[in-house]
This record gives structure tokens, sequence and C-alpha cells, in this order.
């Protein structure tokens, strides 16, 4: 929710690394960004930008858990299958994703973007575990493929960043 681009997202990503790194005085284990493409590749300077993300954070040991379109796909991931060869505009995202919670959850439900209510909504009514393994045969379909990230639509990597977290969770609470 920066508004940032992708670079942007790497950028402080990697201001705030070295800050919390200064001062605790110790190595952070992982770092990672979180972006969508949204509609980047509109323009070859844009496309090169995103392209130059994944190459610059690969440089930095900063991991990233982007969407293609937008984050909302992985909302959306919560409630319903989403075909991987079929491209998925964000305007289509965000009206599947009110549907699915109209059928679901509550029938007066509108989805307005950036309202941060529907974290909780997803949370309390969605299925992670289903989001994870729909991700994944997203990001397989495309990975299959060899299709690049910002031709990977409908494709979401948040699913890793989840992993990551319920892991350190698991370990750390139980």
């Amino acid at each position: 929710g920066s508004g940032r681009d992708c670079l942007g997202v790497l950028g402080s990503a990697n201001a705030l690394r070295d800050r919390f790194c200064k001062e605790s005085g110790k190595e952070i284990d992982q770092t990672w960004a979180v972006f969508d493409k949204d509609d980047l590749d509109k323009t070859k300077g844009n496309r090169e930008n995103f392209e130059k993300a994944f190459c610059e954070a690969s440089a930095s040991n900063i991991k990233i858990a982007y969407s293609n379109e937008c984050f909302e796909l992985w909302f959306l991931l919560h409630f319903e299958d989403v075909d991987a060869t079929e491209p998925l505009p964000r305007k289509n995202i965000y009206k599947r994703l009110e549907d699915a919670i109209k059928r679901k959850v509550d029938p007066d439900f509108e989805y307005e973007h950036g309202d941060s209510s529907i974290v909780d909504i997803i949370w309390q009514n969605g299925d992670q575990k289903e989001a994870i393994i729909r991700a994944k045969g997203l990001n397989r379909h495309h990975s299959g493929h060899q299709t690049e990230p910002i031709d990977a639509n409908p494709n979401t990597l948040i699913y890793k960043l989840v992993e990551e977290l319920e892991s350190w969770y698991a370990y750390y609470v139980y």
C-alpha cells in the first residue's frame, strides 16, 4: 500500500533491512518484497523495471512475493479456483472476489479497493490451505511454460511468504 513501484518497494526493503540490522546489531534472516504487477506491461520502461526488480532482488538477497495482476488475486484464491490459462484483469478479480463473498459470506457485500476490512473477511471465511494449493497450481502452470513473471497472469507468489510465516509461527508457538 505504499504506492511505490516494484523498484521502490525493493529500495524500501533494502533500507529497512539495513536500518534494522544497524539498530539491532544483528543480521536479518530474510527480507521480502511484496508488490503487484498491475499494468506495468503497458510501456517498455515499466516492463523493464519489473524485470529489473527480480534481478535486483536476487542480487540483494530479497525474496519476492508478487501478484499478477493484483494482490486481490490472493484473496480470491481463498474462495475459488482460477484458470491459469486465461489472463485475468484486476477489474474481473475485484468482481469475482465481490461475488464470492456475496455468495459465501454476505449477500450485501460490496468490494471497495483499499478497504482493509477485507482482510478480516478473508481471515474468518476464506480457506488459506486451498488458496495455497490454488496459487501453487497457477505458479506450476506458468513455471512449466517458462512464462516470465510479468506475463504470468494470473499468478501470485504470496503463498510462499505465507508458508514461510507459518513455518516460523509453528517453530515459535509449538
